[in-house]
């Protein structure tokens, strides 16, 4: 795991190796796709994965704010949408990411 807001490229490098191997096993790996902890040239490390038989589950997750009220200290929604398509592009993850984002969360489409 690497901190949000690291820049150290060999920490960077590291996670990504570590990435294969737990691929490569068919294990559980959770990526972030867009935000500040995002290194410059992140896309570029994460489009050189192995994902071509990974299933992709695209989670938004992020503050809790009630009738356009400021988000609730310490509450976080977390939504799971659809599984894409194995090597889905950055893009489609980022546009799938934000629409259930967006979304309202009595009616995702998500779990």
């Amino acid at each position: 795991m690497v901190p949000a807001g690291e820049a150290n490229p060999a920490l960077w490098e590291t996670a990504a190796r570590r990435a294969v191997d737990a691929l490569k096993r068919d294990d559980l790996l959770a990526v972030t796709v867009e935000g500040p902890s995002v290194p410059v040239g992140g896309d570029a490390l994460l489009e050189r994965l192995p994902w071509s038989a990974a299933p992709v589950v695209p989670v938004y997750c992020g503050a809790i704010s009630v009738n356009g009220q400021p988000p609730l200290a310490g509450r976080v929604h977390v939504v799971f949408g659809p599984q894409l398509q194995p090597a889905a592009p950055l893009d489609d993850i980022r546009r799938t990411i934000r629409h259930l984002g967006d979304s309202d969360p009595e009616i995702v489409d998500g779990h």
